[in-house]
């Protein structure tokens, strides 16, 4: 696949953009599967490659697989969500690197906006697009990933402090370094992630452009509510939380102990098929 360019500078310009590696776990995923693959495909970037880690689904998700030559896909047996994304991870060849899920999606011209910041950033910096949050079909808000420091991230109760995976792309170099995904979590290895990043004082760069489609259903594993992760969200705040200085560990535990139950159970009440 290749741009249509109406002359040399501005060919040469899309020439320099980085090459993009997305990386889908599946597993049973199958009735979801080609609208992700489709997604992608029709960003229409010159510099991309798909791989699929399947961890042996028994649907039709290789019937899928077959149909698309273009993938690189395998299908075996794994030990959950985070292992199949370090072993795609592992092939992946792209300068930028992400993962999206078989039931989320890309927007028109994600790639490309990503590509246009990454030529105005430095190769140290992370990438990240606004997400469009749907419940069973339903939009619900944009959560338009902000730029964040590791406090102000560990505080995921208040509203707009988090960082929405399918919209943030990682620079190969920069996943190497951080070191794999937690394979012990089922839940927040993202999350888990984000925090090692932002401890290694690593740039983050927002992108006005919405970039994905994340898509919350009965299927999903936050489809039971999100409320599901919270134990093992805690966790991760908490190991986290002790790289803190003086002050701003006791300011967090402050808001854990007072502010993270109250709120948590406003949000379940305003939005109870989520939360």
């Amino acid at each position: 696949m290749c741009y249509r360019t109406s002359g040399s500078s501005e060919k040469a310009r899309r020439m320099t953009y980085p090459s993009i590696s997305i990386i889908t776990p599946s597993l049973n995923q199958g009735k979801y599967l080609e609208m992700c693959i489709q997604s992608v495909l029709r960003q229409n970037y010159p510099h991309v490659e798909h791989i699929v880690m399947d961890g042996g689904s028994h649907d039709e998700t290789l019937d899928i697989l077959k149909q698309y030559p273009h993938l690189q896909w395998h299908s075996e047996p794994d030990k959950g969500q985070a292992h199949a994304i370090n072993k795609g991870v592992a092939m992946a060849q792209g300068d930028l690197v992400a993962w999206l899920n078989c039931d989320d999606e890309y927007k028109p011209g994600a790639f490309l906006a990503i590509a246009e910041a990454a030529t105005q950033t430095p190769p140290q910096t992370v990438l990240m697009g606004g997400v469009e949050l749907y419940y069973e079909g339903e939009f619900l808000r944009v959560m338009k990933n902000r730029v964040r420091s590791l406090f102000r991230f560990l505080h995921p109760w208040i509203p707009y402090t988090n960082i929405s995976q399918p919209g943030v792309f990682i620079p190969r170099h920069l996943l190497e370094a951080a070191g794999p995904l937690n394979e012990e979590l089922y839940y927040v290895m993202d999350f888990d992630l984000i925090c090692r990043l932002l401890r290694d004082k690593i740039s983050f760069y927002s992108v006005n452009q919405v970039v994905a489609r994340y898509n919350i259903h009965q299927e999903s594993k936050t489809g039971r509510g999100w409320h599901y992760m919270y134990p093992e969200l805690d966790q991760v705040l908490l190991h986290h939380v002790h790289r803190q200085n003086g002050w701003q560990k006791r300011l967090f535990l402050m808001s854990f102990r007072t502010l993270r139950p109250s709120i948590r159970l406003m949000y379940r009440l305003l939005f109870p098929p989520i939360y």
